[in-house]
């Protein structure tokens, strides 16, 4: 009998791994404006991040907040040093792990063989993202990073620095400013207490284009919909959020709205597109028959520089979510222009930023269908 389990244990692993994998192959190549094929330098400097532990044997690994100090042998050649810190009280602290990394060009990924398995991490401009499989324990992390500090090439350690003491180093004031939303998610938390609700509802997820939604249940009858819109927050925000505030209530569906603040606080869309992955690895984790519909961002007339911005980060979602049999994709930015290809003035409010009801009307328009 232990013979038999420990073969299911295995043949588990092996499907997890091998879908892993496939998964991290399938993810498209970026741009080529920044995915260069020569020696990749741009590597070189410091990321920071998520790091998600989704396997089914989830006492053997705990979510973290992560940094990677990636290292370059020499100028020419594709041999890396990665080294690994995690946040602890506050204080990123080294995890005496020093991975010897080859970056793949034709793939434009770093491979990081470990014992049991290995790192694989897609390069995507300012993000690196992918996974770490190891069949000898059982454990797969989901990675989502992005650089903070680009630092000056250096020789690897040497031997006697290869397993460094733990040292702790000042977080930089992303991480140590207290985080805004904690009163709104508290309240949120406490609301759910006082009336538990029943699974199988439908959840509004993001920023102030959700909260500000005068009523998500009357707008969607029958659905069980509620709103959990917390103003001023990123698809980050989300990240932190979703374990607190949406997938204890395990709902069918969680609509959500977010990447707008992320764009005007100067995020990239390709870290947008990295965070909204750890949302959705989240999710899917924590409450696999809930579907995600990821709302676009729409073009607001008081942020209209930046609508290259909107169009490429919309683009990276929209293409994201067709992969994802379990995510639906709703496109309210090209109904919410008008015949001369911009924003519809009745659709905002005096501040051009928020909407009127004639605007919210076209968003239930187009969410009903991918609630049915």
């Amino acid at each position: 009998m232990m013979m038999i389990r420990a073969a299911n244990r295995l043949a588990r692993i092996a499907t997890l791994a091998a879908a892993a994998l496939a998964a991290i192959a399938a993810l498209p190549a970026a741009a080529t404006a920044t995915r260069p094929n020569g020696p990749s330098t741009a590597l070189v400097g410091e990321w920071q991040g998520r790091s998600l532990c989704v396997t089914t044997n989830r006492p053997a690994c705990t979510d973290e907040t992560v940094r990677y100090r990636v290292r370059k042998d020499a100028p020419a050649g594709e041999a890396f040093h990665v080294g690994m810190d995690k946040l602890v009280s506050g204080q990123y602290e080294a995890m005496g792990i020093e991975l010897a990394c080859t970056f793949e060009v034709s793939r434009q990924q770093l491979i990081c063989p470990v014992t049991g398995g290995q790192w694989q991490l897609r390069w995507d401009g300012d993000a690196l993202f992918g996974a770490l499989i190891d069949a000898r324990t059982g454990m797969f992390r989901a990675v989502s990073v992005h650089r903070v500090e680009t630092v000056a090439p250096v020789a690897p350690p040497t031997a006697a620095a290869a397993t460094p003491a733990r040292t702790s180093s000042p977080t930089s004031a992303l991480v140590t400013v207290p985080w805004p939303f904690e009163a709104d998610i508290a309240a949120f938390e406490a609301a759910d207490r006082a009336l538990p609700p029943a699974p199988g509802g439908v959840v509004f997820i993001g920023s102030s284009s959700i909260r500000m939604w005068p009523d998500v249940a009357a707008d969607f009858p029958g659905m069980h919909a509620v709103n959990r819109g917390f103003g001023g927050s990123t698809m980050a925000d989300a990240v932190r959020a979703a374990p607190r505030i949406l997938v204890p209530r395990q709902p069918r569906i969680a609509v959500l709205y977010s990447g707008e603040n992320d764009l005007n606080a100067g995020t990239s869309p390709q870290q947008i597109l990295a965070d909204y992955r750890a949302f959705a690895a989240i999710v899917h984790r924590d409450s696999p028959k809930t579907r995600i519909v990821v709302v676009s961002i729409k073009p607001s007339p008081s942020r209209w520089a930046l609508v290259e911005q909107m169009r490429a980060t919309n683009a990276l979602l929209r293409t994201e979510v067709a992969r994802d049999p379990r995510a639906r994709f709703v496109d309210v930015f090209t109904p919410m222009l008008g015949p001369d290809g911009r924003p519809r003035p009745e659709l905002y409010i005096a501040d051009q930023l928020h909407m009127t009801p004639a605007g919210y009307a076209i968003w239930r328009a187009r969410i009903a269908p991918a609630l049915r």
